[in-house]
Order: structure tokens, then sequence, then C-alpha cells
């Protein structure tokens, strides 16, 4: 018995110090983007198309790898100018819970760069 208590609590503290984006359950919307959903941006209701993380090494020389997370979109009005964006989210390089709100820029086919935060995405409601 003791040595199966021993394992669980060594499979929990690896849990634990896994590598993994670590944010608050009211926070990360932008990290929780899947594709198929439908989000509201900024008044735009938007299809999530894909998701992917890119990983790049720091061109400073530090021997350092980022990640971004890249959200492929589709803008539901078929009027619009930009019916397509490119959103990016730069994640936390060590894994910790991030002090700062999470944050990135919404990137549209036209090339405009508009910062983005939590609060700018609201899940929308499925089409009846």
């Amino acid at each position: 018995m003791r040595s199966i208590l021993i394992e669980i609590g060594l499979w929990i503290a690896h849990w634990w110090q896994g590598d993994r984006i670590r944010v608050s359950s009211s926070e990360g919307r932008l990290l929780r983007l899947r594709a198929g959903q439908r989000v509201l941006i900024f008044g735009r209701i938007w299809n999530v198309e894909a998701t992917d993380v890119k990983e790049s090494d720091d061109s400073a020389g530090t021997n350092t790898r980022t990640s971004c997370l890249r959200v492929r979109l589709t803008n539901t009005d078929s009027t619009d100018d930009s019916p397509k964006a490119l959103l990016e989210v730069p994640l936390p390089s060590d894994g910790q819970p991030t002090k700062n709100a999470i944050s990135g820029w919404l990137i549209t086919s036209d090339g405009q760069r508009t910062p983005i935060t939590d609060a700018d995405v609201v899940p929308a409601e499925s089409p009846v």
C-alpha cells in the first residue's frame, strides 16, 4: 500500500512540475480558442478555422525559444473587406502563471494589427 501512495505522490509531483501554461479559469480565453468555435471580437463574429503553436529561436542569441499561439479566423460577414484574420498570442516561456493579462495581436488580411486581450474575446452563440 505504501508503494502505491509513493507512486501517486511522484505522479502528482511530476504533473505539477510539467511544462504547461497556467492561467486562472477566469482568464485565458485567447488560449482556449478551438477550431469550429464562433467568437465575437470588436463587434464582429469570427469562426475559428485552426489553431497552432509556432516556436522560434530567440534572435538575441540567448539560446531560448519563444512560442506563439496562432489562431486563424474567418469573418462570417461576407461583405467585409477583411474576411480573414490571424490572432497571435505570445506564450509565457517558463510555463508559469502570468501576472499580466493574456494579450496579443489581431492581424487582418489587409495587414492591420490591433492589440487584443482576453476581454476583447466573447464566445458567440451558435446559430439555431
